[in-house]
């Protein structure tokens, strides 16, 4: 079973997204609705970046090893 297919709250990251929500300062009303499209936004941003990051460490390496 994958990630997808279980309840947001099961998921490995969302402790991560509540901490994220808890410093968030609104007095906005989260419905679950609305925290479940909350939560899959967070995660796809938050994937991007990781994936950002790594091909960001690959090029760092890679002028690195040009420069040697």
């Amino acid at each position: 079973m994958s990630y997808q297919e279980l309840p947001v709250q099961m998921h490995p990251r969302y402790d991560e997204f509540t901490a994220f929500l808890k410093a968030l300062e609104t007095d906005a009303k989260i419905t679950p609705s609305t925290k479940h499209l909350a939560f899959d936004v967070w995660l796809k941003m938050v994937e991007s970046n990781d994936k950002l990051r790594a091909r960001n460490a690959l090029l760092v390496d890679a002028l690195n090893e040009m420069s040697e």
